[in-house]
């Protein structure tokens, strides 16, 4: 089972490690190659992997792990983590302060903890399932802003035609569109209250986990497209999240 009490006086202390590792390391990466044609490795990318993988195995050894730097090895169990060690690497390969880090429980197809660490604002955001969020110790207030015409969405997406189609229904119809290349960040804005919403075509369970948890805490609604519940596990699944009001209009647009 999964000891809560972990969480504080190991886990967070954990993730305030990988962010000063990630600190320390930004505008010094060394490129290693690449994941696919739009997506590249860094040092870090592997240091952060293997340092939270040997922790990870050392405190729950009868845990799945899957980092999206090892996903070769995985073998799932009825608690898995879930790790994407620098989310944002092409930012941080070219120097750019966009990027985050970030750990997910799951436990028997939900998200039950989550963790992101966004090192160049020395913010630690986490929550664990029926609890809240919480922002470097702080409970977070539940986002209000409901107005679709008012609001900031972030837009994440390969970009082929029928994405191109929704961002052009979307793009007169919200205040403004924002991508910052990585869902893990876009996710802890919204946690923060910085951005109302979050459409995401293109990522996995290690990008969009901790995202999915924090929505849920918040009182936001995720689904796909086309309005039905999210499968994290799928390959690339499709989220819409937003407050009820602005996410039942979001989907009208959509459909």
């Amino acid at each position: 089972m999964f000891d809560q009490n972990l969480i504080e006086t190991k886990i967070v202390p954990l993730m305030h490690e990988v962010s000063k590792m990630c600190k320390e390391s930004f505008l010094k990466p060394q490129i290693l190659g690449f994941k696919n044609e739009r997506q590249v490795v860094n040092n870090i990318d592997l240091k952060v992997s293997d340092f939270l993988i040997t922790y990870l195995q050392e405190l729950f050894p009868e845990f799945g792990i899957l980092s999206e730097e090892s996903q070769k090895t995985f073998i799932k169990k009825d608690f898995n983590w879930i790790i994407d060690p620098l989310d944002g690497s092409t930012n941080f390969s070219r120097g750019i302060p966009l990027f985050c880090s970030q750990i997910a429980l799951e436990h028997k197809g939900e998200i039950i903890f989550a963790c992101v660490v966004v090192p160049k604002e020395e913010k630690l955001i986490h929550a664990i399932k029926g609890q809240g969020v919480y922002c470097n110790g702080v409970l977070l207030d539940k986002p209000t802003k409901s107005s679709l015409n008012e609001a900031v969405i972030v837009f994440d997406s390969y970009l082929d035609k029928e994405d191109r189609r929704v961002l052009d229904t979307l793009a007169d119809k919200v205040h403004y569109i924002s991508n910052y290349n990585s869902v893990g960040l876009a996710f802890a804005y919204l946690a923060m209250g910085r951005v109302n919403g979050v459409l995401n075509f293109c990522d996995r369970i290690w990008d969009i986990a901790p995202g999915v948890l924090f929505a849920g805490e918040l009182g936001l609604c995720v689904t796909d497209k086309a309005g039905e519940k999210v499968d994290a596990w799928a390959e690339h699944p499709h989220l819409v999240v937003a407050l009820p009001e602005m996410h039942s209009r979001i989907l009208n647009l959509l459909n």
